[in-house]
């Protein structure tokens, strides 16, 4: 004979699901009947397994399911059902937005007060040695800051995202040609969703090409990277690789060292496509990065061997800047012009996780 007796129930002390965290703070109190008829007051925290944890008077107890009524038994596995749908739900609102699998989402998100300030005043340490002595003026102009309070995002979420498994996630950089990071992630989208990669591009927002500086970038990835982590313990593992094309590979130089300085973001590789020129020491001089930030991480260097625009001296150069600052370097040569190579892209991918 089952009886309720609080004295003799089994106190354990156990991890609690994601439905006990969001609902542990609501009043679940009520009357359970066991199978014997015998009655108490208390509230519901969780079914695990055959276990139904309640608490009473402040304490918690596991009693069997079987234990109860037939109705009891009914109202546990329904309310844990709608806990389960309830928290699946939650823990897909992301910065505001529905993460949708096989999705790419485009929406405007407002940056932080400590971003902000990034954005309009750039990094610590950050100096323009280099870019004024620089010979294009593109590299001068990228410097510059710019007061906003908002950026744009695209996020695109492959078709087998698990909030709670996490997945890896690639940071993608444009061409100051285009000087649109949004639409530039698009031609990288379907590679990133069938290798079960998570997309994103950052810029200035309302107008990108007018907000065109490296202290909007790293503001926006910043702010990314400190809500990804609020919403999802954990993700701090989620293996993180950045790149782009042309310019891009260039801006991903030292945005990935940048990247990589920031509080657990856990860069593993760069992509770099189409690059004719190393600007690492750009990155060291004046962003300050350390040299220690890209020990251990992985340089994939994608080339056409009928490019006009990279030379096989350019694509060397890359490779040595890219070896002089510790990067395990892998180069490969497609047959093809000026574009990316989605083989290329994808085999570093996989590479980036080995």
């Amino acid at each position: 004979m089952v009886y309720f007796n609080p004295k003799k129930m089994t106190r354990k002390i156990a991890l609690l699901s994601i439905c006990f965290i969001l609902f542990s703070d609501s009043t679940y109190a009520r009357t359970w009947t066991n199978a014997e008829g015998r009655s108490i007051e208390a509230e519901f925290i969780e079914l695990n397994g055959g276990e139904v944890a309640i608490k009473m008077k402040g304490e918690r107890y596991e009693i069997p399911l079987e234990s109860l009524s037939k109705e009891d038994q009914a109202y546990v596995k329904s309310e844990s059902q709608r806990r389960i749908e309830v928290a699946a739900a939650e823990a897909r609102k992301f910065m505001g937005q529905t993460l949708i699998n096989g999705k790419v989402l485009v929406f405007k998100h407002r940056l932080s007060e400590e971003n902000k300030k990034i954005a309009a005043k750039g990094g610590s340490g950050w100096d323009d040695s280099f870019a004024s002595g620089y010979s294009g003026d593109w590299i001068r102009d990228i410097s510059k800051h710019h007061e906003l309070d908002e950026i744009t995002v695209a996020l695109g979420i492959p078709d087998n995202f698990d909030p709670v498994a996490g997945a890896p996630i690639f940071v993608q950089w444009t061409t100051s040609d285009r000087k649109s990071h949004v639409q530039g992630a698009r031609a990288y989208w379907e590679d990133c969703r069938d290798k079960g990669w998570i997309l994103v591009s950052v810029e200035g927002s309302p107008d990108a090409a007018k907000t065109w500086s490296n202290s909007v970038f790293y503001a926006g990835i910043k702010e990314f990277f400190e809500q990804l982590h609020a919403k999802y313990p954990g993700s701090e593992a989620w293996p993180v690789a950045t790149g782009g094309f042309s310019g891009g590979s260039k801006i991903c130089q030292w945005m990935g060292g940048l990247m990589s300085e920031l509080d657990d973001v856990n860069v593993k590789g760069f992509w770099i496509g189409g690059c004719n020129e190393a600007l690492f020491d750009f990155a060291l001089e004046d962003m300050s990065v350390s040299k220690s930030a890209y020990r251990d991480k992985k340089a994939f260097i994608s080339s056409g061997n009928t490019d006009k625009l990279v030379s096989d001296r350019y694509r060397e150069n890359v490779e040595a800047g890219a070896k002089d600052v510790r990067l395990e370097v892998r180069s490969e040569i497609y047959s093809g012009g000026h574009r990316i190579n989605s083989p290329h892209f994808r085999s570093a991918l996989d590479w980036f996780l080995d």
